[in-house]
Parts: structure tokens; C-alpha cells; sequence
């Protein structure tokens, strides 16, 4: 378990919990980044060897989809009332937890609860 604070949950930690679940940055994470790539490039095939020029028409377009998912990201997040509640339930659970008023098991459950996965 001290081993998880050291590492994870403390702010003075290797990797603190700012870096991989703090709502307002963005992220979606998963772990299959590859396996999501081969099945949207294989959607766009119809036949298992395509010639040439369906080949390229079809990285042209991928490349497009690509851009335009970047330019989309690189627009601010603007902080909904939501995440802004989130914010302030995540605090308030850390100074909990700072002050010895939470276990560890306890914190790291509410904090679990609180970052659900999202589907993209």
C-alpha cells in the first residue's frame, strides 16, 4: 500500500494523481490505442487487398479524420458545472485524506467512484 502512495497518490508522489485523473484535462485514456487504430483503418476497406489507389484514397481520408480529431482537442476545455462540482468533491476527499480523517482504502474507493470510465 505504501508502495501505491508513493507512487501515485500522494502530490509529492512520482506520478501525483494531478498527471492521470484530473477531469479538466481532457484526456481520454485507454489501453488499446492499437487495436482501435486497425479496426477504424479496416472499416474503411471493403476487400481484404484493395489496389493501389483505393489504398491511398482511403489514407487521405484517414489522415483528414486524424486532423480534424487534432484541431478538435486543441480547443480549451471550458470547465463545466459538473466538473466543477467533481473538483471540489475530489478537494475535499484530499484534504480528508491529508488531514488523517481517511484511510487509504477509503480514498482510493471515493476517488475511484468519482472518475468512472467515458465512452468515446
Amino acid at each position: 500500500m505504501d508502495y501505491l502512495l508513493e507512487t501515485y497518490v500522494k502530490d509529492s508522489s512520482l506520478f501525483p494523481p494531478s498527471m492521470w485523473c484530473h477531469p479538466e484535462t481532457g484526456n481520454k485514456k485507454t489501453t488499446k490505442v492499437c487495436e482501435r487504430f486497425h479496426r477504424e483503418f479496416g472499416e474503411y476497406f471493403y476487400t481484404s487487398h484493395p489496389d493501389i489507389f483505393k489504398f491511398l484514397d482511403v489514407v487521405t481520408a484517414f489522415q483528414a479524420k486524424v486532423y480534424m480529431k487534432i484541431l478538435a482537442t486543441a480547443r480549451p476545455v471550458v470547465a463545466t458545472k459538473r466538473i466543477k462540482q467533481l473538483q471540489k468533491k475530489v478537494d475535499k476527499l484530499k484534504q480528508l485524506f491529508d488531514e488523517g480523517k481517511l484511510e487509504v482504502r477509503e480514498y482510493v474507493h471515493e476517488m475511484a467512484m468519482r472518475y468512472q470510465p467515458v465512452n468515446v
